[in-house]
């Protein structure tokens, strides 16, 4: 079926995927030396359609005559240029068109990269899904490993690992505007990973085992535009995009060009979108574990030592685009306490060439981080009885401040000047005045009571520290001076910052000798807060009971709880204190600066309760069968645990991050087997029929689940309060909706229309926040069936030769996607995609895929 467009269904393209390799193993003296070695090859290839949101020859030449929303209503386009800069007074455009000679020189040379529509789309005005192009996706991959042991003595083991990971990925073709058959674009990347470890029996009682671990990745990943050169600069003529004229080639390629939203039911942007690439990446880490073993009466005592290093060189300046980025904002043409603007308005201000936000990445220095983390850690299992068993441990661990090559470490800023403090310049020192935590004394108590021989009794506690690496936050792609992200706005929501030809201010790095340079005031900063950077931690519980039922089965209920305080995240403290009065609300206006600042720390907070079911019959007969059911609650204020800021930051309305998880999925069923058909060889082949009947299995998954969670936002113009809201949107910021009546689903997919009532949501007026909450509603949920059928040919001794079909998704049933939750947007309620992705992709719930696969064993 198809759901996602208005018009012909698409023919089915090509898949195309390969596995193959093999293992390999032996002695190589014997009793003493063993070695083993495999392969893993994978390639696949897949054509797939792609759909884009693009306006029609009608709007590309400024007639919005026929801009209809959904309600039927016409969307006024305003002429910037009349009335008050702040948005009152405007006059519409005559007949809603905006003249030829007004429309923007660049942005005519802009409307080449945008194809005109295809095929019939959906949403307001069938715009949404309106252009398709055939794609291809294409992996190659390849695994090597070998592992070599040695007895050395009876008593002293010793073995050493090599593995290898080489992929190359060639899918970043989903751009409007680059070629999407050019060379050169995709993901390369190596992986190399030694490990060697050894087990020596010290005594009957005692025993102590060491591991050491390297892991290298190396990585390069190109767009598709990073042969076009500096498009921008030198093509369109836009100032202060791609290298800015330093003679750089990594900022080669498109700039973006974004028309309000993002998402679906926005127009779709033109150039390349995805400022995390290009990156050139060098991750290294270093492990080394030793623990001692004693057995003594009743009890099992076990110590160690962990350590880590961790080694990052990194150059992706992503946070603005490293080409540059231009968002045409919708108010530019819309009417201060008129008609809430939308992508329509977004449009025309692009068609103007008026940009209201211009943003761009300059790498000033080679992003580097070095961190140790250290952890001891002593365990007792005792056995008082043979129906007790407590395991009773602590573990202590240190995670010193983080330090960049060089003598660098974390660059801070000073909030009463907003100057940076430069670690390990200017006689400051490289920990930048922070301490790392002494006291993460980390306890763990477990329990295992057997009533009888058919129920055991199940409980435990452990407290976790968070052992995330902090480069994966401050690694320095929001950090200046590290990287400059730059962000040039009018601080007023109806203006605009200015015109494609005025194009980005040159960014220059600062001089960092003194130790102390001003904050560029456009550019983007995560500062630690110094006295609240210690490790967060997370509570666990759960008491479970397993009881033996007949016919090999168990079945095994437990409640599962979580609880984590002072998880990492930004607070964007520089947020209007009150609500409605805008950027000059922001603390520090006076000083110049209407960006955010974000101070980062240990902030959030999570919850998850579970109530777990699992039934489970080991193999006889021929059948294995496990299955298991969760009731779960997950709570949070962020899915992104050390790298999010709050979508809320005014003080007053910081409760309202707190919500469902993203994940949270509050039914869950999920099922395996294994059906070894009951006529199997074991004996060999009496006949003809005995040897196509015999040797066959079973194999299968199925899984069913309730939905995720979704907010419903809207404009924030009116409430004018920048940083407070859950979801960019076209028109002044964002907003939570509100629910004027009940939350009602429709069940009706893509273009058959809106998947819950959409009149029961209301765009908010006045200095308010909606009644609507993050994550307040659930989308749809989903089944899945996977099954696989293998058959066992003996071929002599220890050789078998093995035939598989696998199928995944065996009924075809999708599973979608949320519906948009986006007010503004032209798709406000629909479904246009399928879980994991967008539609017709390779997203996590596919289409119908069978496999064939042979394996012979010796």
């Amino acid at each position: 079926m198809y759901y996602f467009g208005g018009g012909a269904m698409p023919d089915k393209l090509p898949v195309k995927q390969n596995s193959y390799g093999g293992t390999l193993g032996g002695p190589i003296k014997r009793n003493k030396v063993f070695f083993f070695g495999s392969f893993e090859g994978y390639k696949r290839t897949q054509s797939l359609f792609t759909f884009f949101t693009v306006p029609d020859a009608a709007l590309r030449a400024g007639d919005f005559s026929k801009a209809f929303n959904s309600n039927g209503t016409l969307q006024t386009i305003y002429n910037p240029f009349t009335g008050g800069a702040n948005g009152i007074g405007r006059q519409p455009f005559l007949n809603n068109q905006i003249p030829a000679n007004m429309i923007n020189p660049i942005a005519l040379k802009i409307l080449q990269l945008a194809p005109l529509p295809n095929t019939q789309g959906i949403g307001a005005g069938g715009f949404t899904n309106n252009y398709q192009r055939q794609e291809t996706r294409q992996v190659d991959r390849e695994n090597y490993d070998a592992k070599f042991n040695w007895n050395r003595t009876s008593a002293h083991q010793l073995w050493a690992k090599f593995s290898h990971m080489h992929a190359v990925v060639d899918d970043l073709t989903n751009y409007l505007g680059p070629d999407p058959n050019a060379s050169g674009d995709g993901g390369n990347t190596k992986v190399y990973q030694v490990t060697a470890g050894q087990t020596w029996t010290l005594g009957p009682t005692l025993l102590m085992d060491s591991t050491f671990g390297f892991s290298r990745q190396k990585q390069e990943v190109l767009g598709p535009d990073f042969n076009a050169g500096n498009f921008g600069l030198d093509v369109l003529g836009i100032p202060g995009t791609n290298d800015q004229g330093i003679g750089d080639q990594r900022y080669a390629g498109y700039p973006e060009f974004r028309f309000g939203g993002t998402g679906t039911g926005f127009f779709s942007q033109l150039g390349n979108r995805d400022g995390w690439n290009p990156i050139f990446r060098d991750e290294r880490t270093y492990s080394i574990a030793t623990n001692i073993t004693k057995i003594k009466g009743q009890h099992d005592f076990r110590g160690g030592y962990f350590l880590n290093f961790l080694y990052l060189d990194h150059w992706q300046p992503e946070t603005g685009n490293p080409r540059g980025q231009f968002i045409f904002n919708a108010n530019t043409t819309g009417l201060n306490g008129g008609q809430t603007a939308n992508f329509y308005n977004s449009y025309a201000s692009f068609l103007l060439g008026l940009v209201g936000t211009a943003n761009k990445s300059v790498q000033n220095e080679l992003m580097t981080s070095r961190e140790w983390q250290h952890a001891l850690y002593f365990r007792d299992r005792w056995t008082p009885s043979s129906k007790l068993t407590l395991d009773l441990g602590l573990r202590w661990e240190l995670y010193p401040i983080m330090h960049r090559a060089d003598g660098r470490g974390l660059d801070r800023l000073d909030l009463t000047t907003l100057d940076v403090i430069v670690a390990g310049r200017g006689g400051n020192p490289q920990t930048n005045g922070m301490k790392a935590g002494l006291n993460n004394f980390a306890p763990r108590v477990g329990g295992v009571y057997r009533l009888n021989d058919e129920t055991v009794f199940r409980s435990g506690y452990g407290l976790t520290y968070n052992a995330q690496a902090w480069a994966r936050a401050v690694r320095g792609d929001n950090d200046y001076p590290v990287t400059i992200a730059s962000t040039f706005i009018n601080p007023d929501q109806f203006a605009y910052y200015g015109t494609l030809q005025q194009g980005i201010p040159k960014i220059v790095g600062p001089d960092l000798s003194s130790g102390r340079v001003p904050l560029d005031r456009a550019a983007a900063e995560y500062t630690p807060e110094i006295d609240n950077i210690d490790r967060g931690y997370t509570h666990t519980w759960n008491l479970a009971v397993e009881r033996m039922l007949p016919y090999d089965t168990s079945i095994d209920v437990a409640y599962v709880g979580a609880r984590g305080v002072g998880g990492y995240a930004a607070l964007d403290i520089n947020a209007p204190q009150t609500l409605g009065i805008g950027d000059a609300g922001r603390p520090y206006a006076s000083l110049g600066r209407f960006n955010p600042v974000n101070s980062w720390g240990m902030r959030l907070r999570t919850e998850y309760k579970s109530l777990q079911v699992a039934l489970n019959k080991r193999m006889s007969h021929g059948l294995l069968v496990k299955g298991a059911y969760t009731l779960s609650k997950a709570m949070n204020e962020s899915d992104n645990d050390g790298r999010s800021v709050l979508s809320y930051n005014t003080p007053s309305e910081l409760f309202r991050n707190w919500g469902p998880a993203g994940f949270d999925r509050r039914h869950n069923f999920q099922l395996g087997f294994v059906y070894q058909l009951p006529w199997q060889s074991t004996n060999g082949y009496g006949n003809i029929a005995q040897a196509l009947a015999k040797d066959w299995q079973l194999n299968g998954t199925f899984a069913a689940f309730s939905g995720n969670p979704f907010t419903v936002s809207a404009a924030g113009t009116d409430l004018n309060t920048p940083n407070n809201g859950f979801t960019a949107v076209a028109s002044g910021g964002a907003n939570s909706a509100d629910l004027v009546g009940s939350y009602n689903i429709t069940d009706k997919i893509g273009s058959a229309g809106t998947w819950f009532d959409t009149t029961q949501f209301k765009q908010p007026t006045g200095v308010r926040i909606g009644n609507t909450f993050r994550n307040q509603f659930y989308g749809p949920g989903g089944y899945n069936l996977d099954l696989s059928l293998f058959r066992s040919f003996p071929m002599g001794g220890q050789r078998r030769l093995e035939a598989r079909i696998e199928a995944s998704n065996i009924l075809n049933v999708p599973v979608f996607a949320n519906p948009n939750g986006n007010l503004t947007s032209s798709t406000f309620g629909q479904i246009t995609g399928i879980a994991g992705g967008t539609a017709l992709t390779n997203a996590a719930y596919v289409e119908r895929q069978i496999r064939l696969g042979v394996r012979f064993a010796f």
